[in-house]
């Protein structure tokens, strides 16, 4: 298909969506962790889920199909009513993908959830991402809970076998490893047992938080969403950070996707000018388990859905959100907003064909 051609058909449908096309919705507050990088790590305490008749009304309140449903928390896989949640999505919109990262603790649960809904919803693809940060040592220390690794392996292994076994191949597996200062030199090691060990898809993300790699925007509107480690990336970390990753990616033959959402992340660390425009608010939202809206994860709310009886087709399309969002020009390292970013950009567009180096064609994306 000629690249133009799906620049401009990818335009055009960001312009008719009335609703995201990709959507994430914390479902719960609660966790059985206390990872030292969590974002969220303050709402924790809540322990709170969202209820599965709200959750209901915002699914039906949607106007467009998703591309992508991102059940996340806290921990997802602790929401008492998870496959209601999943079951409901499928019925009454049809994602073409759901997402689930987890922690990988509840084996049994995240296996009997994969199985049921990939074996019924073949057209579906189920992706589980497990949080990987280094060797057992180090990721139990990060994620503050002993026999971690060996729990998230194991369940990377059952869901291996399984997709083996029942031929599932609209079951995603993959391992996430959020990068920082804190684990950057474990980060070949951990290339190399994923590889070997488990061979699955590995994806690196940049540690985040509000605080940090946002710029363009008055600091009040921040979300204050940030970890209780330093998000800080010194200069000479960064330096460290580019030659680890390219390295990495060199040697496991990362896609361009991945190549580039990356490069994009340093680059916006670095302070370089990055002409790629944000999408979140058009075609990326976010709910929180209490019923706040964000366009993304970096800013402050913009409604609660309370007030809209659940319909979040009526917050998202009213005049007050649409003026705001008209406004902004910020940018920052959020990986899925990013990634998001590039299906519209002709210049991502083009390197992710291979057209401006000699790289795969990654159409995934499109």
């Amino acid at each position: 298909m000629n690249l133009y051609r799906v620049f401009l058909q990818n335009n055009l449908y960001l312009r008719r969506l009335q609703t995201p096309s990709v959507l994430f919705i914390f479902i719960t507050s609660r966790c059985n962790a206390r990872c030292q990088h969590c974002f969220y790590w303050k709402q924790l305490e809540s322990k709170e889920d969202m209820q599965l008749e709200d959750y209901k009304k915002i699914i039906s309140s949607l106007k467009n199909r998703l591309s992508t449903l991102i059940l996340t928390g806290g921990e997802p896989t602790l929401h008492p009513q998870l496959f209601q949640c999943v079951e409901f999505a499928l019925k009454e919109n049809n994602p073409r993908i759901i997402a689930i990262p987890t922690n990988g603790i509840l084996t049994e649960k995240i296996t009997e959830l994969a199985n049921f809904f990939c074996q019924k919803y073949p057209k579906t693809l189920f992706d589980f991402s497990f949080s990987l940060d280094g060797s057992q040592n180090i990721h139990d220390k990060i994620r503050g809970v002993e026999g971690c690794f060996e729990k998230t392996v194991a369940s990377i292994n059952r869901l291996k076998k399984l997709k083996a076994e029942k031929k599932l191949q609209n079951l995603g597996i993959n391992v996430v490893t959020t990068v920082g200062e804190h684990n950057l030199r474990q980060l070949d090691d951990l290339f190399f047992y994923v590889k070997n060990h488990l061979d699955v898809n590995h994806k690196i993300q940049l540690l985040r938080g509000s605080s940090t790699g946002v710029f363009g925007i008055d600091r009040r509107q921040l979300s204050g969403l940030d970890p209780q480690i330093s998000t800080d990336f010194s200069e000479e970390t960064l330096g460290d950070l580019r030659a680890t990753i390219s390295r990495v990616q060199e040697t496991y033959e990362a896609s361009p996707l991945q190549k580039l959402k990356l490069s994009v992340q340093l680059d916006t660390l670095e302070g370089r000018p990055i002409q790629m425009k944000c999408v979140a608010g058009v075609n990326d939202g976010v709910i929180y388990q209490n019923g706040d809206v964000a366009i993304c994860e970096m800013l402050k709310p913009i409604g609660n859905l309370k007030d809209f009886h659940y319909d979040f087709s009526a917050l998202w399309n009213s005049k007050k959100v649409r003026n705001y969002i008209e406004k902004l020009h910020c940018r920052c390292i959020h990986n899925c907003n990013i990634v998001s970013n590039m299906k519209y950009d002709f210049r991502s567009l083009k390197k992710m064909w291979g057209l401006d180096k000699k790289t795969k064609p990654f159409d995934d994306l499109l």
